[in-house]
């Protein structure tokens, strides 16, 4: 492992911990230390989540499989959340989407 990331100690103690510089968890101990690695290693919070949620689909695929749900809270100087789960209307095709939300797409800005 790299000096930049130390080696994972569960906690047992009950109390409450602060993590300035960013925390990963996730069902399976080895997703969570790939998301870990992306953050030592200079990644930012979404390259953490995408890597954590592909190893999942490799160690424990029946909790999270590519092309499932997804549930995120993203800070960026304010709250902002994506809530997608289950499928997608025929009618909800990317230029739609775009042609809905309007100047209100993150993108937009």
């Amino acid at each position: 492992m790299s000096e930049t990331m130390p080696e994972s100690t569960p906690v047992t103690d009950g109390r409450a911990r602060n993590f300035p510089n960013g925390a990963v968890a996730s069902p399976h101990h080895l997703a969570s230390a790939v998301g870990q690695r992306i953050l030592a290693e200079g990644g930012n919070a979404a390259d953490a989540v995408v890597a954590t949620g592909l190893a999942l689909a490799v160690v424990s695929p029946y909790f999270c499989g590519l092309g499932g749900d997804l549930l995120a809270i993203v800070w960026d100087g304010q709250a902002r959340g994506l809530f997608s789960i289950g499928r997608a209307p025929a009618a909800a095709t990317p230029d739609a989407i775009r042609a809905a939300l309007g100047d209100a797409r993150p993108d937009s800005q």
